[in-house]
């Protein structure tokens, strides 16, 4: 029974890892597209 608990616990771990990584991944996705459109507008001011 231990081990079935720890075997849960473990493939639980392992998703919330998965679902930070997906976080993370779409917070860097929406900084890139964040900085870009920055960028475009500063260069758009400058013309």
């Amino acid at each position: 029974m231990k081990k079935y608990i720890k075997d849960k616990l473990h493939s639980h771990g392992v998703m919330v890892k998965k679902l930070w990584a997906v976080c993370l991944i779409l917070i860097g996705i929406n900084n890139v597209i964040v900085g870009i459109s920055k960028y475009f507008k500063a260069d758009s001011d400058r013309k």
